[in-house]
């Protein structure tokens, strides 16, 4: 219930995500496996905090099967790494960080 006294400062309910932001899902095979990986701008807040290093973010970014059939392959460092970078370069995650770095140190 809100207060008719309290003037609202910003409509949260009303925000849209312009399009020009939005992109294609990340798409990748193993195995012969399709598995599609969600944008960071989709996930939960929460997820997203909890990050400590990159490769945290396959917990929010996978469904839990695909997850679940990640966990059960073997995969060497170097394919993971190029896994990383494609989706980090797919979002364009670095400047995005550098973006958010900026707006914390003001």
């Amino acid at each position: 219930m809100t207060d008719a006294t309290k003037p609202i400062v910003f409509d949260l309910d009303a925000e849209v995500r312009p399009a020009s932001e939005i992109k294609p899902p990340f798409v990748f095979t193993l195995k012969g496996r399709e598995i599609t990986m969600a944008d960071p701008a989709d996930m939960d807040w929460r997820d997203l905090a909890a990050i400590e290093e990159p490769s945290d973010l396959i917990e929010g970014a996978l469904s839990y099967d695909d997850r679940e059939f990640l966990a059960d392959q073997e995969l060497e460092a170097w394919r993971f790494n190029a896994l990383m970078e494609a989706y980090y370069n797919h979002y364009d995650l670095e400047a995005a960080v550098r973006k958010a770095k900026r707006r914390a140190s003001r």
